[in-house]
């Protein structure tokens, strides 16, 4: 699993979003097409963004890569998208759009990253940060 994690690490810091995703997902299709429109979008304007997709049913290496983003995320679902190294989750969490209610509670925001300089709400169930979408757009542009 250290090779996995190294190649799933490197490939979340080198991508401003970064999606783990399987060929046959009709999710993974949704939110590939959500971010890659909006990656054209923000390109069109002078503003473009690093997305990269991993298709993990098409690599040698996706079943342990998958693995390793369970430890990562607690999730093994996929899609798994990233948004400058923070879990953004999955199609649910992409589709609500902002506010995420568990993630940025009545928009107020409790920590700002150093590392990233991005804005993150604590999610109230277990602790974890993740990044909301209504952050989503400063981050991109920002890149």
């Amino acid at each position: 699993m250290a090779d996995a994690k190294s190649k799933a690490d490197g490939l979340i810091h080198d991508n401003a979003v970064m999606i783990f995703s399987k060929t046959t997902c009709p999710h993974c299709a949704h939110s590939k097409d959500i971010l890659t429109a909006k990656q054209k979008e923000y390109e069109a304007k002078g503003t473009p963004f690093s997305l990269d997709i991993y298709e993990l049913d098409q690599a040698s290496d996706g079943d342990d890569i998958q693995d390793y983003l369970k430890v990562k995320t607690r999730e093994r679902t996929v899609p798994r998208i990233f948004v400058a190294q923070k879990t953004l989750g999955g199609r649910t969490k992409l589709d609500k759009g902002p506010p995420y209610p568990d993630t940025c509670q009545s928009r107020k925001l409790e920590k700002k990253t150093e590392e990233t300089g991005i804005l993150l709400g604590r999610n109230r169930k277990d602790g974890r940060e993740n990044i909301c979408l209504i952050h989503f757009m400063a981050i991109i542009t920002d890149t």
